[in-house]
């Protein structure tokens, strides 16, 4: 199933190791979006690590994980380029 992710963490450094360890994954739509394609238990195990990484931010740490069924990721609509280039899905 895929996955929309999003954060909004104030912490430069909590920031960066976020996005990192998106990236190992996930492909980035935004600065803070991203969007991957894994498994149920491999959503909460990433789920879990985010938890636990936003924590660590005391003045916001909010983190967003959104899965997207087959009905929504068909209807699923981007203007304008992602910031990888490898996309898995249609961009209109």
């Amino acid at each position: 199933m895929k996955y929309l992710i999003s954060y909004d963490i104030t912490d430069d450094k909590l920031r960066t190791q976020i996005s990192k360890y998106l990236e190992e994954f996930a492909t980035r739509l935004q600065f803070s979006l991203f969007i991957c394609d894994v498994d149920r238990a491999r959503a909460k195990a990433i789920w879990t690590r985010l938890v636990q990484m936003a924590a660590t931010d005391e003045e916001r740490g909010l983190v967003l994980m959104t899965p997207l069924c087959k009905t929504c990721e068909k209807g699923m609509r981007i203007k304008g380029n992602p910031l990888e280039s490898e996309q898995k899905f249609l961009v209109v």
